[in-house]
């Protein structure tokens, strides 16, 4: 890897680092969750784990850590993304994302920093990304743009589109706490991917969150961003 390459998503990660570690001493509780699930990516079995880290700062702020290692039938994968943001409770998010993944195959180092954004109307929720390739690619424009709606507080569906490494990915997936599971923060989830090429992933599993007793809309929309670029990556070249 580029020195230079490796220099820039080193320093956007030290700056979110810079400016979130120092306030965690002051802050709330956190919150976390983990997540598994098996799937397929192009007929190869695939499997994932990841994890998210929340701290809630002072006044709306909030700084996000998220870990994913996994792999498919040929090789493995690991990458972890830092966020820090403003969120306004049940109206929005705007804040900043550094990402970096390592898939261990040609051209599997893969990054991007840039900007994050959330509103929410009502069952219907607009995520958006815009930022920068780093590693390969160094400076091309990345985004994300997702809708979500919400059929009831604790089933969403989500469709949505990505542009990644010149790539055109299509995204559509679902999210469902079922009522029995509810006070213990349990949710089975389900993502797929279409690049325009007509590769396609899917991942099935299930989510356990340590935020107590909360419906998956008031998780998503006021604890976490609900958001994981590694299958986009993962099918992206």
């Amino acid at each position: 890897m580029p020195r230079t390459k490796l220099r820039t998503t080193a320093s956007a990660f030290a700056l979110l680092a810079a400016v979130s570690l120092p306030s965690l001493a002051f802050a709330q509780t956190p919150n976390a969750r983990i997540a598994g699930g098996f799937g397929a990516l192009d007929g190869d079995l695939l499997g994932l784990l990841s994890a998210n880290y929340v701290a809630y700062l002072h006044n709306g702020f909030a700084a996000q850590f998220d870990a994913n290692v996994g792999g498919e039938t040929d090789y493995g994968f690991v990458g972890g993304t830092a966020r820090l943001g403003f969120r306004q409770y049940d109206a929005g998010y705007f804040g900043l994302v550094a990402s970096g993944s390592h898939i261990n195959r040609p051209d599997g180092e893969i990054g991007f920093v840039g900007a994050e954004g959330q509103m929410h109307f009502g069952p219907i929720s607009l995520d958006g990304m815009i930022g920068a390739q780093v590693f390969d690619d160094d400076g091309d424009i990345v985004g994300a743009l997702d809708v979500s709606y919400y059929m009831t507080q604790n089933l969403r569906f989500y469709g949505g589109y990505r542009y990644i490494r010149g790539d055109d990915i299509y995204a559509a997936g679902f999210e469902l706490r079922p009522g029995s599971f509810g006070e213990q923060g349990f949710a089975l989830f389900g993502d797929a991917r279409l690049r325009d090429t007509d590769d396609t992933t899917f991942l099935v599993g299930g989510r356990l969150s340590l935020s107590g007793n909360r419906t998956l809309m008031q998780e998503n929309r006021n604890d976490y961003v609900n958001r994981n670029y590694i299958l986009d990556e993962l099918i992206s070249e």
